[in-house]
């Protein structure tokens, strides 16, 4: 998150137009961070209630997003953010489909649990990252007979290695040496 918000931190220069779109119980935490972090972008922020609340920096559920699709899809964004995107699911929900809808310039996606169901979370988040155009080369991966064959965790290596451009994920043990345990 805090990569995230360094970047709205950056992009509040140019005066960009950000739409973060997260779980309703976030919607808070989110407008709380960007104060904390980044006071002088408060004036910049909003939690989306009506159509009369957007401003640079919109926060929205996905529920609002999904039901209101038209107030969002008139809109165009310099960046699109997805908090918690598994909540995406996949390309046959209409969560996934009224999202990819909203046009945004750069789109990024975060979760700390990209595969909730199957490799297809993970797939589905990627998708939308590149609006749905994959490159050909990931098409002759799909339909070759052993990719098919493959259980799930090597399903997701090979997209994580085929995609590694696009992802950039961290595990907290690499990054954090903590004391050991003493009782």
């Amino acid at each position: 998150t805090i990569q995230v918000l360094s970047l709205l931190a950056i992009v509040k220069n140019q005066k960009s137009k950000v739409l973060i779109i997260c779980p309703a119980s976030l919607k808070n935490n989110w407008f709380n961070e960007i104060n904390k972090f980044y006071p002088t972008l408060s004036n910049e922020v909003s939690i989306i209630e009506s159509a009369d609340d957007c401003t640079n920096i919109s926060i929205a559920s996905y529920e609002q997003v999904r039901v209101n699709c038209t107030l969002f899809h008139k809109s165009d964004y310099d960046l699109l953010i997805l908090d918690e995107s598994q909540r995406i699911k996949n390309k046959n929900t209409k969560t996934w489909s009224v999202i990819n809808e909203i046009f945004g310039d750069f789109r990024i996606v975060m979760t700390g649990t990209p595969i909730e169901n199957s490799e297809n979370d993970l797939f589905s988040a990627i998708s939308f990252i590149m609006r749905n155009q994959l490159p050909m080369e990931w098409e002759r991966i799909e339909r070759n007979r052993e990719y098919s064959s493959f259980g799930g965790e090597d399903k997701v290596k090979v997209i994580t290695s085929f995609f590694k451009d696009v992802i950039l994920s961290r595990k907290k043990i690499d990054h954090i040496t903590l004391p050991s345990c003493t009782k």
